[in-house]
C-alpha cells in the first residue's frame, strides 16, 4: 500500500509528466542488484512475494529475478577478470523517481527487498548490475583485483580512465 505522502508524490509526478513539465534529466531511478544462491528456493520465492508483490510497502517499476547458470557458471581458460558467477539467480530492482519526494520511498523499498533476500545473498556481485558504490571485494577475487590494478598501472598510470567501479593503479 502506498503511503499518503507517496501517493500524492505519485499523482504530482504523473501530472508533471502528462503536462510535459518534466525536464530532461529530471527522472531518476533508485535501483540495485544482488546475486542469490538457490538453496531453499521456496522460501526465497515467499520472501520476494511478500516484499515486492501486491502488498509491497511501495510499488517499484520492476523487480526481476533472473536465472543464471550455463556459461555464466563455468570458468574457462582465458577468462577475463571474473571467471564465472557463483550464484543461481540475480535480483534486479528498480523504481522511478520523477519527483524528489519519491527518492526516499523507492530507495527504502529497494533496500527492503534486498534485506528480505539477504539470507540467499551470494558473496559475489555482478559488476554490470552493481548500480551503487560497493567495495571491491564482492566484485572480484583478490587475485583478479590485484591483476586489474597491475594492468591499470601499465596502461593508465595517471588514473585518467574513470568508471563506476574504479580500480586504482598498483603503486
Amino acid at each position: 500500500m502506498t503511503s499518503p505522502s507517496g501517493a500524492s508524490a505519485v499523482r504530482r509526478s504523473r501530472s508533471a509528466l502528462a503536462g510535459g513539465r518534466a525536464r530532461r534529466g529530471q527522472v531518476r531511478a533508485g535501483r540495485d542488484s544482488r546475486l542469490l544462491t538457490g538453496r531453499r528456493r521456496d522460501r526465497l520465492h515467499d520472501a520476494l512475494a511478500e516484499t515486492a508483490g501486491p502488498r509491497a510497502a511501495f510499488p517499484l517499476t520492476s523487480v526481476e529475478v533472473r536465472h543464471l547458470g550455463g556459461e555464466l557458471g563455468r570458468a574457462r581458460p582465458g577468462h577475463g577478470s571474473l571467471a564465472c558467477l557463483d550464484a543461481d539467480y540475480m535480483l534486479f530492482a528498480v523504481g522511478s523517481t520523477p519527483v524528489p519526494e519519491l527518492a526516499g520511498p523507492v530507495t527504502a523499498q529497494v533496500e527492503a527487498i534486498k534485506s528480505a533476500l539477504a539470507p540467499w545473498a551470494a558473496r559475489q556481485m555482478y559488476l554490470n548490475f552493481a548500480e551503487t558504490q560497493h567495495p571491491a571485494a564482492p566484485l572480484w577475487t583478490e587475485h583478479a583485483y590485484q591483476r586489474l590494478r597491475r594492468i591499470k598501472a601499465a596502461v593508465d598510470p595517471s588514473d585518467l580512465i574513470r568508471s563506476n567501479h574504479p580500480v586504482p593503479p598498483a603503486r
